[in-house]
């Protein structure tokens, strides 16, 4: 779900995924100046039992739907590690885009694991902020939530006013 204090307008839901990844335009404003970020409610099927071709469609959309121009956010459950090439494709710049940043690396906290939350097994980080390379972050940190396998993620995210 997505939620906030600024203005959010749903902007519609990726089409082809497993599960409802819907999309959204915050808009935020202050200073006379009008700053627009563009929201990905992210939840991949996971890379198993069968869901490998699915779970990889599902991040090639990710990547061609956030190589726009523009301010962007993907949030939420990647299903996938820096393990994963997969993912590392996603936040590593490619010829001619934009790239992406993922947070938790910018931030140098890579390996804060964010599941599972409720076994008591060693944790890997599924879940990620990844922001297009004109948003900056900063104070990121990693917190449990109770009754949910998945830690929440905050963040500080500086997004830029339009010009």
């Amino acid at each position: 779900m997505l939620y906030s204090k600024h203005r959010l307008a749903a902007t519609g839901v990726l089409s082809g995924t497993r599960f409802r990844m819907a999309t959204a335009r915050l808009e935020l404003a202050g200073d006379g100046r009008t700053a627009e970020l563009d929201v990905t409610n992210v939840h991949t099927r996971a890379p198993v039992d069968g869901g490998l071709p699915q779970w990889r469609r599902e991040l090639a959309l990710l990547a061609r739907g956030a190589s726009t121009e523009g301010n962007g956010l993907l949030l939420g459950d990647f299903n996938a590690s820096y393990d994963h090439l997969e993912f590392r494709r996603l936040v590593t710049p490619s010829p001619g885009g934009v790239g992406l940043v993922d947070v938790g690396t910018a931030q140098g906290a890579r390996l804060v694991p964010t599941w599972p939350q409720d076994l008591p097994l060693p944790g890997i980080t599924l879940d990620h902020l990844v922001t297009s390379v004109s948003v900056l972050s900063a104070g990121y940190s990693v917190h449990r939530v109770a009754g949910t396998d998945h830690a929440a993620i905050l963040a500080t995210l500086s997004v830029p006013a339009r010009r």
